[in-house]
C-alpha cells in the first residue's frame, strides 16, 4: 500500500487543554461529610454492586464494579456506605466545576460525567506568554485576570510543574511556543488542584497537553493527587506516545471498533463479551498493519447511520490527533436522566411503583435544574423556566437468559421515547400527583411499545427515565411539547423601535403641540445646512434610533410632524412611508441612478403605469394584514378544559349530514348568543382566554406590515424616478423639425402618435390571456392593457429592471410582477420568459467579472486576501447583450445607457450581481454543508436537471440553467423504487430547482416501515375499523385496533427518528437561507410531503421567530405531521408572501395512527383542514390507494389539480394518473373550487 494512502493529517499543538479527574470522587464525598473514613478501606455501594471504593481499599485488591460479597472476602474491614442517592455528588460536582469555570477567560469548560473536566486555557496561557520575563524565569507572576494585575500567583518557571511524560530537555527550549504554552499550563493546573484541595477539601488528578485525546491518556499516567505534562515537540514524540496504548484504552474508538481493528491485525474474529483490556493489540500495531488505511477502516466501519469520514478520523486518533474542540460551558443540562437497577422486577405493580418513584425524582430534578426566579415579575418569587425538554425517553434492561453454554449473556438496553407531557411543567402542582399522571400517560404506553409479545413476562434489572432535547427559554404557556412558537412572540417592543418616539416628560414640552409652536422648534436651525441640523432637531423632540431614518426632502415640514406627535407607523399615509429610510428588517436601499424614459414612453403611460403598480401594492398590503384578522375558531373544550382541534371536522361532518350539501364555509364554532345562560361565564373565560393567545399576533402583524411597508415605499420611490420629459413647449432643433419630434409630442399628450399612449377608462379585458394566471391572480383595472402586446411586455421588463436596482429580489416583487403581467393582460410564459432571459445574463456578467478579477495580480486587487471578493465594474454593453431585454434587436427602443439607468448599481457591480444568485467566493456551498454535516447525516442540496449532482460550487450550475426563482423540494419517506432526484422529476426547469438530501438511511428505512404495514394483512382488517367510526374519533378515544398495535413496532421506532430528525433538517434549511445564503437574494418556493413538510413547518417557525419576511415566495406541504391550529398557520403565513397550501386527507389513517403518541390538541394538519386562517389554501385528496405512502407517487397530480405551474406535462403523462385527485376546497381560494376524479 502506498504512503499517500496512509497520510496522516497535520498536527496542531496551538491549544493548551486540562483534564481535571476527581480521584475516587464518590468516596471521596463521603470522606469530606466523615472525615474519619479517609484512613478506612471505603467502598461505596449500589444495590450488591460495589460502585467504586477509595485507594486505601484498591490497595487490599478491592477493585471497583466487584460484587459485595467478593470484595468483603478480600477485604473484610471494608466499610460500606449507600450510594443509592445521587444528589450529593451532583451538588458537590456542580460546586467543584463552577470554580473552574471561574478561572476560564472563554468559558470553555466542559463537563463529562460527575468526576470529569475538561479546561481550553489557551487564552490565559498565551496572555502570560506575552507577559512573561524569560530573563527571570524563577521569580514570575502568573496572572489570572487581564484588568487586575494583582490578580494571580507567583510561580517558577524554571521547570515545568509536576510529572513529565517525555524526554526534557537539558535546557529549556524557550524559542518553542508549544514549549513555553506546556510551561505555563502546567502551573496553572497545579495552582488549581492545590486551591482546590484548601478550599474545598478534594484533591484531583490533571493531564496537561494540546488536545482533548492527549490530555486524557496522560493525565492517567500518575494517580492519584498528582499531575503530567506530555512534553511532546513533535510528530515523532506524539507518535511514540500512542504507540504504547493499547487499542481499548483510546478515548473515541469504542469498544465496537476496537474489536474490529483488532480483528483485522490478529486475522481472527474476537470475542465480543470479552471486556477486560487483555488484548494485546496497541495502536503501533494497527498503524503499521500493511492493508490499514483510512480508507479502509471507512469501507471496514461503514453501514447505515455509519458516521461520515470515520476513517480519516480513527486513523487520527491512532496518531494522537483530535481536533474536537471543547465545548462552551451552559447553565441548561443537555438532558436529564434518573435510574435505578433492580435485582428483578417482574410485575406491573412492581414497574409501575418503581417508574412512580423515578418520576418524582426526575420531576424534582426539572424544578432544582430548569426554573429560575423571575426578576422581573409583578409578584416577587415568581419562577419560569429556562428551558423546556421535549422528548421522554424510557430505557429498560432485562435480565439475561442463557440461550446455550457457548452464547454470551446479552446486557443491551432498549429504549422507546415520545413527546413530553406539558403537565410536567406546572410548577405549583404537587410533584406525587403529577409523577402519578406522567406513568398513567407517558410511561406506561412507552413500556407497552417495549413488549416483545403479548404476554411478555418482565424481568427487570434497571429503568432508566430520561428528559432531552431542551428548548432553551421556552414559553410558559402550556401549549403541548412540539416547537415552542411563543418565545418569538415575546417581542418587547421591538416592532416600531427604529420609528418609535419617547414620551416627553412634563417639563420637557406641552402635552399638545400646535402647528405653530411646532414650527417654532426649529426656528433657531439653519435648513440649508445638510445633515446636522435635522439630527439636532430630532435630538430636540428625542428621537430613538433616528440615525435610521434618512434626511427628508422638506426638513421643516418633518419636524412640525415629529413634534405634533404625527409621526406614527399606524397613521402614516403613504407620502410619510416614502421618505422612512433603512430599519429592522428592511432589505433596501434604493439606487439614485436617474431613469430617463423620456422618448421610450409617454408622461400618460408613466403615469398610468406608476398609479398600477401603486393600487396594487395597496392590495397586497391588505392581503398581508387580512389573515391576522381571521375569524377565531373555538374548538369544542374537552375534559380537560382545552379546545380539541380534531372535533372540528367531525363538526362538520355533522353539519354536511344535516344540510345534505357540501358547503364552502369554515365552521366557527359556536356563537356567543347560542350558548345557555349556564355557560355563559364559562364562555366568557374561554374568549377571554382565546384573546389573550391571539394577542401576540399583533406584535407579529405590526412586525409584518412595518416590513411590507418599507419595501412598499422604496419600489414606489424608485417608480416615480423614472423621468418622462414634456417635450410640447421645446422648440424644433437647428435642422428643423423632423419626425422624431412630433412622435415626442404625440407620445406626451397621450394620443397615438409617438411611442404610444393609453386612454380611456379604468377597466379590465373581457377576454384575458391566460386565464389561470388571471384566476389566480384577478387584474386590477387599468388603461394599459389596451397598448400593443410589445409595449405591455416593454412595461414589464421595465418593472423587473426597475425591481433588480433594490439589489435583492424579494418575494414581493415577484409577487408584484405577477400581478403585473396579469394586469397589463400577458401571459405567464411572457414573464417566465423575460425572467430567466435577465437571470442568466446578470449571471454570466458577474461570473466573467469575477474570473477577471481572480485573474488580476494581487497588487491590483488589494491582496489576495480580498482578490475574489470585490470584484470591479461590469461591461454594461456584454450585460445587456446576454440579458436582451429592451434591446434594439426586439423592436422596443430600449438604449444600453437607459437600460443600466434602470438596473442603477446593480449595472456596475459584480458583487452585486453575484450575490442576487448567491454566488460569493467567500461563502462557498461546500462551507455550509460541513457546518450542517455535525447535525444532521449526508445533508445536500441535489441540483434537479437530466443529471442531478450535489450542489457544492457556485460555477458548477451552468448559466443557461440559472433564474430568478428558486424552488426546494423535500421528500418525506424514500422507496426502493425512487432516489431523491426521481421523485421530483416532473418538475419543469421555469425555476432553479433542487431537492434536499437528508437522513438517507432514516427515510429509507421509514419507506420500507410504511410499506410493510401497508402490504400486511392487520393493517387491512384495521382500516376497515378506523373507516367505520372515522379517524378523528379513533384518535379522540384512542381506541386503535389490537392487529394494528401489534405490528405498530415495526413503523414507530423509524417515525420517531424521522420526527426528530426532519426538525433538525428544517432549522439546516432555515439557516441556509437566512445567514448562508444559499439562495443569494431570491425567492424561494418549498414543497414536501410527510415529513419533508415537518421540515419545511421547522423551518418557516424559525424564519417567523427571526423575522425574515420576504425570503419564502409559495408553500406547498402536503400530508403535514404538525399541528392545525389557527395560530401555528398564521404564524407561518407572515413568513410566506404567495400561496401558504395545506394539501391534506381524511382517509390517512396511517398518518393518524403515528401521529397518536404526539399532542393531538391542535390537531393534525394532514388531516384536517386549516380553519381560523384566512389566506391558507386547503385542498383534500379524496382517497390515497396505499394510504400515507401514496404521497410520494401522488405530488406531481397533486401540484397539477392545485394549480402550481412548475411541471412538466409530458413527464405526468406518462404514468396512469391513479383514482381519487384530489377534491379541491379552500379558504379565499383564487379559483372557484373544483371537484372531480381523474379516471384511468
Amino acid at each position: 500500500m502506498d504512503r499517500q494512502s496512509k497520510r496522516v493529517p497535520r498536527q496542531k499543538h496551538d491549544r493548551i487543554i486540562l483534564q481535571f479527574d476527581y480521584d475516587c470522587f464518590y468516596a471521596q464525598v463521603f470522606e469530606n461529610k466523615n472525615p474519619a473514613l479517609k484512613s478506612r478501606a471505603l467502598g461505596v455501594k449500589q444495590k450488591n454492586i460495589l460502585a467504586t471504593c477509595n485507594y486505601n481499599a484498591r490497595r487490599l485488591g478491592v477493585k471497583k464494579l466487584m460484587l459485595i460479597s467478593e470484595a468483603k472476602k478480600i477485604c473484610k474491614d471494608l466499610v460500606l456506605v449507600d450510594g443509592e442517592d445521587l444528589t450529593p455528588f451532583r451538588d458537590v460536582s456542580k460546586i467543584l466545576f463552577n470554580f473552574l469555570r471561574s478561572h476560564s477567560w472563554n468559558n470553555r469548560v466542559e463537563r463529562l460525567g460527575f468526576d470529569e473536566v475538561f479546561m481550553d486555557v489557551t487564552d490565559v496561557v498565551d496572555y502570560n506568554i506575552e507577559c512573561l520575563n524569560t530573563g527571570c524565569l524563577s521569580h514570575s507572576f502568573f496572572h489570572l485576570s487581564r484588568t487586575d494585575p494583582q490578580d494571580g500567583f507567583k510561580c517558577n518557571f524554571t521547570a515545568i510543574a509536576g510529572c513529565v511524560e517525555g524526554t526534557v530537555p537539558d535546557e529549556a527550549p524557550l524559542e518553542n511556543k508549544t514549549y513555553l504554552r506546556l510551561l505555563l499550563g502546567s502551573h496553572l493546573a497545579n495552582h488549581l488542584r492545590t486551591k482546590m484541595e484548601e478550599d474545598y477539601g478534594y484533591t484531583s488528578t490533571c493531564g496537561i497537553s494540546t488536545n482533548k485525546l492527549l490530555s486524557k491518556l496522560v493525565g492517567s499516567r500518575n494517580k492519584p493527587r498528582n499531575q503530567t505534562t506530555l512534553l511532546a515537540l513533535n510528530e515523532q514524540d506524539i507518535i511514540a506516545f500512542m504507540d504504547s496504548h493499547k487499542t481499548r484504552q483510546i478515548p473515541g474508538l469504542g469498544f465496537k471498533t476496537s474489536m474490529q481493528l483488532e480483528s483485522q491485525v490478529l486475522g481472527e474474529e474476537v470475542d465480543a463479551d470479552s471486556h477486560s483490556f487483555t488484548s494485546a493489540v496497541y495502536a503501533r500495531d494497527v498503524r503499521l498493519h500493511p492493508s490499514i488505511s483510512p480508507g479502509f477502516i471507512e469501507t471496514l466501519l461503514a453501514g447505515p447511520g455509519a458516521e461520515r469520514g470515520v476513517g480519516v478520523r480513527v486513523w487520527g486518533l491512532l496518531h494522537g490527533i483530535d481536533p474536537t474542540q471543547v465545548k462552551e460551558a451552559g447553565d441548561i443540562p443537555s438532558q436529564i436522566s434518573i435510574e435505578d437497577t433492580y435485582k428483578g422486577l417482574e410485575t406491573m405493580a412492581q414497574i409501575t411503583e418503581e417508574l412512580h418513584k423515578l418520576s418524582c425524582s426526575l420531576i424534582r430534578r426539572m424544578r432544582i435544574d430548569l426554573l429560575a426566579l423571575e426578576h422581573d415579575a409583578e409578584k416577587p418569587g415568581t419562577q419560569r423556566w429556562i428551558a423546556r425538554p421535549k422528548t421522554l425517553r424510557l430505557a429498560i434492561r432485562s435480565w439475561p437468559t442463557r440461550q446455550g453454554r457457548s452464547s454470551a449473556p446479552n446486557f443491551s438496553r432498549i429504549s422507546r421515547s415520545g413527546p413530553l407531557p406539558v403537565l410536567v411543567f406546572d410548577a405549583s402542582a404537587d410533584i406525587d400527583a403529577l409523577a402519578e399522571k406522567l406513568v398513567a400517560e407517558a410511561l406506561l404506553p412507552l413500556l407497552r411499545r417495549l413488549e416483545t409479545a403479548k404476554g411478555h413476562k418482565w424481568n427487570l434489572q434497571l429503568i432508566n427515565i430520561c428528559v432531552a432535547n431542551m428548548v432553551v427559554g421556552a414559553g410558559d404557556d402550556k401549549q403541548g411539547s412540539g416547537r415552542d412558537i411563543s418565545v418569538m412572540f415575546r417581542r418587547q417592543d421591538e416592532v416600531l423601535r427604529p420609528f418609535k418616539l419617547e414620551p416627553l416628560s412634563d417639563d420637557e414640552a406641552p402635552s399638545e403641540v400646535s402647528t405653530g409652536d411646532a414650527e417654532g422648534l426649529g426656528s433657531g436651525v439653519d435648513w440649508n445646512d445638510s445633515d446636522n441640523s435635522f439630527v439636532e432637531l430630532g435630538n430636540t423632540v428625542k428621537f430613538v434610533n433616528f440615525a435610521a431614518f434618512p434626511n427628508p426632502s422638506t426638513h421643516k415640514s418633518r419636524a412640525v410632524l415629529a413634534a405634533s406627535k404625527a409621526f406614527q407607523v399606524s397613521s402614516l399615509h403613504n407620502s410619510d412611508i416614502l421618505i422612512m429610510g433603512r430599519g429592522r428588517g428592511s432589505g433596501h436601499q434604493p439606487a439614485r441612478r436617474p431613469a430617463d424614459l423620456t422618448g421610450i414612453i409617454s408622461i400618460a403611460e408613466k403615469n398610468a403605469f406608476v398609479s398600477l403598480v401603486n393600487t396594487i401594492t395597496d392590495n397586497m398590503q391588505k392581503d398581508v394584514s387580512n389573515p391576522f384578522d381571521s375569524l377565531p375558531v373555538r374548538p369544542v373544550l374537552g375534559d380537560n378544559g382545552q379546545g380539541q382541534w380534531l372535533s372540528l371536522p367531525l363538526l362538520r361532518h355533522q353539519d354536511e349530514n344535516k344540510e345534505n350539501i357540501l358547503t364552502g364555509k369554515t365552521f366557527r364554532g359556536n356563537i356567543p348568543d347560542t350558548y345557555s345562560t349556564t355557560h355563559t361565564k364559562t364562555h366568557h373565560a374561554v374568549e377571554t382566554e382565546e384573546n389573550a393567545r391571539f394577542q401576540p399576533l399583533g406584535e407579529l402583524k405590526k412586525e409584518t406590515l412595518v416590513f411590507f411597508r418599507k419595501w412598499k415605499s422604496s419600489v414606489l420611490q424608485r417608480f416615480t424616478e423614472i423621468n418622462v420629459n414634456d417635450m410640447t413647449a421645446e422648440t424644433s432643433g437647428p435642422y428643423g423639425r423632423g419626425r422624431s419630434d412630433r412622435g415626442v409630442y404625440r407620445a406626451a399628450r397621450g394620443g397615438r402618435g409617438g411611442r404610444g399612449g393609453s386612454t380611456g377608462p379604468h377597466c379590465v379585458p373581457t377576454r384575458h390571456k391566460d386565464s389561470k394566471l388571471a384566476a389566480r391572480h384577478p387584474p386590477v383595472p387599468n388603461t394599459l392593457w389596451s397598448l400593443h402586446p410589445d409595449r405591455r411586455e416593454l412595461l414589464l421588463h421595465i418593472a423587473l429592471l426597475i425591481l433588480l436596482s433594490l439589489q435583492d429580489y424579494k418575494a414581493n416583487s415577484r409577487l408584484l410582477l405577477l400581478k403585473l403581467t396579469s394586469s397589463l393582460n400577458l401571459s405567464f410564459e411572457t414573464y417566465q420568459s423575460g425572467e430567466a432571459q435577465v437571470a442568466q445574463g446578470l449571471v454570466r456578467a458577474a461570473l466573467d467579472a469575477l474570473l477577471e478579477d481572480a485573474a488580476k495580480p494581487d497588487e491590483e486587487t488589494g491582496g489576495p486576501k480580498f482578490k475574489m471578493v470585490l470584484g470591479g465594474p461590469v461591461n454594461l454593453t456584454a450585460v445587456l447583450k446576454y440579458v436582451r431585454i429592451g434591446t434594439r434587436q426586439r423592436g422596443l427602443g430600449l438604449s444600453t445607457i437607459t437600460a443600466a439607468s434602470l438596473l442603477g448599481t446593480m449595472a456596475e457591480n459584480a458583487v452585486l450581481m453575484g450575490s442576487l444568485f448567491g454566488i460569493n467566493p467567500a461563502k462557498l456551498p461546500s462551507k455550509m454543508l460541513v457546518t450542517f454535516a455535525r447535525d444532521i447525516q449526508d445533508f445536500a442540496f441535489v441540483r434537479l436537471c437530466k443529471d442531478p449532482y450535489n450542489y457544492d460550487d457556485v460555477t458548477m450550475l451552468e448559466v443557461s440553467h440559472r433564474r430568478l426563482h428558486v424552488l426546494v423540494a423535500l421528500s418525506g419517506f424514500l422507496t426502493d423504487s425512487k432516489d431523491v432526484a426521481e421523485t421530483w422529476k416532473f418538475l419543469n426547469s421555469q425555476s432553479e430547482l433542487y431537492a434536499i438530501q437528508w437522513e438517507h438511511a432514516a427515510l429509507t428505512n421509514l419507506g420500507s416501515a410504511l410499506e410493510t404495514v401497508i402490504k400486511s394483512t392487520a393493517w387491512e382488517s384495521a382500516r376497515k375499523e378506523i373507516a367505520s367510526k372515522s379517524i378523528f374519533k379513533t384518535l379522540m378515544t384512542s381506541a386503535w385496533p389490537q392487529p394494528l398495535l401489534r405490528i405498530s413496532k415495526i413503523v414507530d421506532n423509524a417515525w420517531s427518528v424521522g420526527m426528530v430528525r426532519a426538525e433538525k433538517a428544517g432549522a439546516m434549511l432555515a439557516d441556509a437561507l437566512m445567514r448562508h445564503k444559499f439562495q443569494g437574494e431570491r425567492p424561494v418556493s418549498l414543497i414536501g410531503y410527510s415529513l419533508g413538510a415537518r421540515a419545511i413547518y421547522a423551518c418557516l417557525m424559525v424564519l417567523a421567530e427571526r423575522r425574515q419576511f420576504g425570503v419564502v415566495d409559495s408553500v406547498v406541504m402536503i400530508g403535514a405531521p404538525f399541528p392545525a391550529e389557527s395560530r401555528v398557520w398564521l404564524t407561518m403565513k407572515s413568513v410566506v408572501s404567495g400561496r401558504l397550501v395545506n394539501v391534506y386527507s381524511e382517509n390517512d389513517y396511517i398518518l393518524g395512527f403515528l401521529y397518536r403518541s404526539c399532542n393531538l390538541q391542535f390537531g393534525i394538519a394532514g388531516l384536517q383542514e386549516i380553519q381560523g386562517a384566512d389566506g391558507v389554501e386547503n385542498h383534500c385528496v379524496e382517497a390515497l390507494p396505499k394510504g400515507h405512502l401514496s404521497y410520494s407517487s401522488l405530488t406531481d397530480h397533486i401540484l397539477q389539480s392545485i394549480g402550481w405551474e412548475d411541471f412538466h406535462v409530458q413527464v405526468l403523462n406518462k404514468e396512469n394518473p391513479p383514482r381519487g385527485i384530489p377534491r379541491t376546497t379552500s379558504q379565499n381560494p383564487p379559483n372557484p373550487p373544483r371537484r372531480g376524479r381523474y379516471r384511468r
